[in-house]
């Protein structure tokens, strides 16, 4: 039996019950019998009057101890557990419930804050202010946890909530699991409230649409169906009528995507003023990365950047900084700054450089600055200012050089304006290797004659 008075000042005293308290080690501040009245645990309200053996514990006392009122010594305080379901069990701990039938309370709990099972086959692990609810829900631990939904369990960590029917939060603080089958990890102030739904960390993330998905970061939010947030901060996936309407949609990290307004400090990486509104997500439409992104046609992609806008049904951003599809199919923006694509029917294409405009259906800028593709099929590889203005036009590089109207027509140089459809403009040209003679050469070819030019 263990021994229930500290040796070498009072008599040991084996006594007859299973559970009581050994104080050899907790004993802190004993003088011999006759010196007064001393505290045996600092601050547990416990006092002995050493010259009489009495022990005195106050009614403010928050010790695990009480006196047993035989003088038969001091014992734990078991408190009011109540075990009044059907084949309820407490194993330990005090004023914990178990009044739901086969419900479990391990341990833990005490008078401010009881562990409760209060439904059919629930449990309580242990901690504090635990409660399991609802049917097969648990609580493995922690404090002031609540498994509410039927068969949801929490396995730690403090203020948590389980409402959805099998949902899970593994720990942290403050999450909630209200959706069936959703998932929280841990973190902090995360909400996973739809069907299938998960936040695996972070804080103060919110899925909110059907199999969505947060993995980490804070302040992120999606409610549509199917769609990823891999991390970073206050990125959003919003879909306007129902969740359907941007299902499938992914962000992969960075900050801010798909919101407008606010403001950002470059230097710590956060909002020192929350974005205002945000914008809708096209359905499946992808941003890996980068700050401020906007993907907003169905299809569309962003590879990263900074403020690139893909509006356009099945565009792509490859990149850069202020570059935007603003409407047609399939057009694509690799890189670069300030660049815009506006083909109404599309699949025109930018490589790179800046403030070049393509606006013509399968128009093409390689690159330079200031460049404009507006006719159909028309193209400018680089330069300056150039305009392919013109249908099938294009103009190989240069600056401030114009097809104008004439379809076909074709630039190399600078400071040309086309006067002739179907034509080739040069600013000089040098003709190297030219034939000496015409045979085998096809009808329009250009041979030398004895030092005269011959057309076939």
């Amino acid at each position: 039996m263990p021994t229930f008075i500290k040796p070498g000042f009072w008599d040991k005293r084996p006594k007859a019950y299973e559970h009581w308290l050994n104080l050899d080690n907790l004993i802190t501040s004993l003088i011999p019998p006759g010196g007064g009245v001393t505290s045996i645990i600092a601050g547990t309200g416990i006092t002995v009057d050493q010259a009489t053996g009495n022990v005195t514990v106050s009614s403010a006392s928050t010790s695990p101890l009480r006196y047993n009122t035989n003088a038969t010594g001091i014992e734990p305080v078991l408190g009011t557990n109540n075990a009044n379901g059907y084949s309820s069990f407490i194993g330990g701990g005090t004023f914990n419930t178990a009044s739901g039938n086969c419900s479990s309370v391990v341990g833990g709990g005490n008078s401010y804050a009881p562990n409760r099972a209060l439904s059919s086959f629930s449990f309580v692990g242990g901690g504090s202010n635990n409660t399991a609810s609802n049917y097969y829900s648990v609580v493995v631990g922690g404090s002031n946890n609540t498994a509410s939904g039927n068969t949801s369990s929490i396995a730690g960590g403090s203020s948590n909530s389980t409402s959805g029917l099998l949902s899970f939060i593994g720990g942290g603080q403050s999450n909630i699991a209200s959706g069936a089958c959703s998932l929280v990890g841990g973190g902090y102030c995360n909400t996973a409230s739809q069907t299938n739904s998960s936040v695996v960390g972070g804080s103060s993330n919110t899925a909110q649409g059907d199999c969505s998905s947060i993995v980490g970061g804070q302040q992120n939010i999606t409610n549509a169906r199917f769609s990823t947030i891999g991390g970073g901060n206050i990125n959003v996936i919003q879909s306007p009528t129902n969740e359907c309407c941007s299902l499938g949609t992914t962000i992969g990290g960075g900050i801010g995507h798909n919101t407008v307004g606010g403001s950002f400090s470059s230097i710590t990486g956060l909002f020192t003023v929350a974005p205002t509104s945000c914008i809708d997500a096209g359905k499946l439409s992808t941003i890996s990365g980068g700050f401020r992104n906007c993907a907003i046609g169905f299809y569309s992609t962003i590879g990263g950047g900074n403020r690139n806008n893909a509006n356009g049904y099945a565009s792509t951003i490859g990149g850069g900084r202020f570059n935007n599809i603003s409407c047609g199919i399939s057009s694509t923006i690799g890189g670069g700054w300030s660049n815009t694509i506006s083909a109404t029917n599309g699949v025109a294409t930018i490589s790179g450089g800046t403030q070049n405009t393509a606006s013509g259906e399968y128009s093409f800028i390689g690159g330079g600055r200031l460049n404009v593709a507006s006719g159909s099929k028309s193209g400018v590889v680089s330069g300056r200012g150039n305009a392919a203005s013109a249908n099938y036009s294009s103009i190989l590089g240069g600056r401030l050089n114009n097809t104008s109207t004439f379809t076909c027509a074709m630039i190399v140089g600078s400071n040309i304006t086309a006067d002739r459809a179907c034509t080739t403009f040069v600013n000089n040209l040098s003709i190297k290797e030219i034939p000496a003679a015409s045979t085998g050469l096809p009808a329009g070819s250009v041979w030398n004659n004895g030092g005269v030019l011959n057309i076939v």
